[in-house]
C-alpha cells in the first residue's frame, strides 16, 4: 500500500492516512493530544505536536521553551528575574504567562501564618537539570511518524541534607498539562524530623513548599468561579484542599487551572495499592515585600502517619481532560490516579476486588457506518504486573460516552451500556513493553453502526478472573501522556467524494460492501 497522510483528517486526538488506490484508511487515535491548531486556539487542530524543549538565549529567557503546542511552557531564568528555576505556563499559545518558582520549604502555623524555614534558599544548579522528550511512533507501516507528545524534566539537589537527603522537582508537560511534583526523599524526611522539627504544635502546623508567583501577566484569578482580589490584607485561602482555582484572560477564556492537589506517601505494599494521600492546603497572598506567594502544605500530624518512604507534593497546573481513562476497584471509579491503570482481580488488604479499565477516544474521525477492517487497542506497560489475568473487551454502546468520574460508585465496565460483541483477552507474559489487544473489529463495528455515532469511541476491559492475585498495570494519561492508550484502526468508508478524509479522489468501497439501508448514511 502507498499510504499518504490525510492532512484534513487531523484532529486533537487523531491522525489519519489513506491509500488512494484501494480507498482504505488508517486511523491512529490516542488518549493524549496528537495535534494542535496552527492558527488561533479556537481553530481546528491541524499541526502535529512537538513538545521538544528548544534552547533559547535572548532578552526574554535564558532557558528552554516549548511552543509547538496549543499551550506554551518555559523553564529557566526570565530576562526580568535575577534568579534561575522559574517555570512558565503560557496558557493558550503563550497569550498570558503564569510564572512561579519554588523558593522555600518548611513550616507554617495555621493560626498566625508564622513561617519556620527549613534549609534556606534553594540551589538551582543546571548540572542537576535533566530534560527527556517522550515520543511515540504512529501511523501505518511505510508511513510512520515519530510524535513528541510529552516532555519530562527534573531538577535535583535543590536542597540536600547529610546522609543523602534530597529535595527535587519533577515536571511533565503534555498537550494541556503541566504536572509538577516536589519530591522529598526518605533521607531528607528523617533529617528534618531529627534536626528541624516544628516549634509549634503538629496539629496546627503545615509542612510544605512555598512558591514565589508572578501574576503580572494574569488578567483574572478566580476561586470556585468567583473573581478574587489579592493584596496584602487578604488571603486567597483553601482551608481543606478542595477548592479549584482558575486563571482567565480578559475575555473570560481559561488560561490555567489549579485543581485540588495532594501530597502522596509511599505505597504500603505491592500491586494496585493506593498510596496514602492528603489534600494540599493552599494559600495565595501578596506579601508586604510586594511579591505574591503560594503555599502548598499538609498538617505535620497527618504526614507523620505516612509509611517510610518519599513524600510527593503534587500541585498540578492543568486544563486537560484527565477523565478519558480510568480504572475501578470493586465499585469505585478512579479517574486521575497519576500512577497507572490497573486491571485484574486483586486483594488490596480489604478483600479481593474486580479491577476493570476503561478508555474514551474523542473525535476519532471514523465515519458512521464505515466498514472496520482491523481494530486494536495498544497499552503501554507501567512495569507492575502479576500475571495471568483473564477478561474481555467490550465497547460502550452509546453515541458519546460520558467522562469518567471519581464520584461514580460502579465498576468502570458498567460506566455505560456495553456492546453485545465482546472479545476475550488474557494478559500474560512479563508485563514489559506494550500489550496489543486481539482484533476488536466486531466490537468497534457495533459502535460505528449506531445511527447516532459521531466519532467518540469508548472501550472497556472487564475482569473475569475468579481467584485473587493476578493484575496488570498500564500507563494512564496523567502518569505518562506519551504512553497513554491508543486505538489503531483501518477502515473503509462507504463512499467519499472530493476532500475530507478521502483526499481529492472519488471511489467506491473496495471491501465488504454494505447493503443500502434507508436512513443510514453510506
Amino acid at each position: 500500500m502507498a499510504w499518504q497522510e490525510t492532512i484534513t483528517g487531523r484532529s486533537r486526538h487523531a491522525r489519519h492516512w489513506h491509500d488512494p488506490v484501494t480507498g482504505q484508511r488508517h486511523a491512529h487515535v490516542s488518549i493524549s493530544p496528537l495535534c494542535y491548531p496552527s492558527g488561533t486556539p479556537e481553530d481546528p487542530a491541524d499541526t502535529p505536536l512537538d513538545l521538544s524543549a528548544v534552547r533559547v538565549t535572548n532578552a526574554q529567557l535564558d532557558g528552554w521553551l516549548v511552543t509547538a503546542n496549543a499551550w506554551h511552557y518555559a523553564l529557566g531564568q526570565p530576562g526580568d528575574k535575577p534568579t534561575d528555576g522559574w517555570v512558565g505556563f503560557g496558557g493558550r499559545k503563550g497569550a498570558h504567562w503564569f510564572r512561579f518558582r519554588l523558593v522555600r520549604f518548611g513550616y507554617l502555623r495555621t493560626t498566625n501564618r508564622a513561617w519556620q524555614d527549613v534549609g534556606g534558599a534553594p540551589t538551582y544548579n543546571r548540572a542537576n537539570l535533566t530534560r527527556t522528550p517522550r515520543t511515540k511512533t504512529i501511523g501505518p507501516a511505510g508511513a510512520q511518524a515519530t510524535a513528541t507528545l510529552a516532555l519530562e524534566a527534573a531538577w535535583s539537589g535543590l536542597w540536600t541534607t547529610p546522609g543523602g537527603g534530597d529535595v527535587s522537582i519533577h515536571w511533565r508537560a503534555a498537550g494541556n498539562d503541566l504536572k509538577e511534583e516536589i519530591v522529598i526523599n526518605q533521607a531528607a524526611r528523617e533529617w528534618v524530623a531529627a534536626n528541624a522539627p516544628p516549634t509549634t504544635p503538629a496539629n496546627q502546623t503545615w509542612f510544605g513548599a512555598a512558591f514565589q508567583v508572578d501574576l503580572t501577566d494574569v488578567p483574572r484569578v478566580l476561586r470556585s468561579g468567583v473573581l478574587q482580589t489579592i493584596d496584602t490584607s487578604t488571603d486567597f485561602d483553601d482551608p481543606d484542599g478542595t477548592v479549584s482555582w482558575s486563571i482567565e484572560d480578559a475575555s473570560q477564556r481559561l488560561l490555567a487551572f489549579l485543581p485540588a492537589g495532594k501530597v502522596y506517601g509511599p505505597s504500603s505494599g505491592t500491586g494496585p495499592v493506593t498510596a496514602p494521600s492528603i489534600p494540599l492546603r493552599r494559600r495565595l497572598w501578596r506579601d508586604p515585600d510586594g511579591n505574591y506567594y503560594l503555599l502548598l502544605g499538609a498538617l505535620v500530624s497527618q504526614l507523620n502517619s505516612f509509611p517510610v518512604g518519599d513524600l510527593i507534593f503534587d500541585p498540578t497546573f492543568t486544563v486537560a481532560e484527565t477523565a478519558e481513562d480510568a480504572y475501578s476497584y470493586g465499585t469505585d471509579e478512579v479517574t486521575i490516579p497519576g500512577f497507572a491503570n490497573y486491571l485484574g482481580y486483586f486483594d488490596g488488604g480489604g478483600g479481593a476486588d474486580n479491577w476493570d479499565c476503561g478508555w474514551i477516544w474523542r473525535s476519532t474521525g471514523i465515519p458512521q457506518g464505515a466498514t472496520i477492517d482491523t481494530a486494536t487497542v495498544v497499552l503501554t506497560d507501567a512495569g507492575d504486573a502479576s500475571l495471568t489475568v483473564e477478561g474481555d473487551w467490550y465497547g460502550y454502546d452509546v453515541d458519546s460516552p460520558a467522562d469518567f468520574n471519581d464520584a461514580h460508585t460502579h465498576r468502570v465496565s458498567d460506566h455505560e451500556t456495553r456492546t453485545t460483541a465482546s472479545v476475550a483477552d488474557d494478559f500474560t507474559g512479563g508485563g514489559a513493553g506494550t500489550h496489543t489487544s486481539p482484533s476488536l473489529v466486531t466490537v468497534l463495528q457495533e459502535i460505528v453502526d449506531r445511527a447516532g455515532f459521531g466519532g467518540d469511541v469508548g472501550m472497556t476491559w472487564r475482569n473475569s478472573t475468579a481467584s485473587a492475585g493476578p493484575y496488570y498495570a498500564s500507563h494512564d494519561y496523567s502518569s505518562s501522556a506519551a504512553d497513554a492508550a491508543d486505538l489503531v484502526v483501518t477502515y473503509t468508508a462507504s463512499l467519499q467524494v472530493g476532500g475530507g478524509l478521502g483526499g481529492a479522489f472519488f471511489h467506491r468501497r473496495q471491501h465488504r460492501p454494505r447493503p443500502f439501508t434507508p436512513g443510514i448514511p453510506r
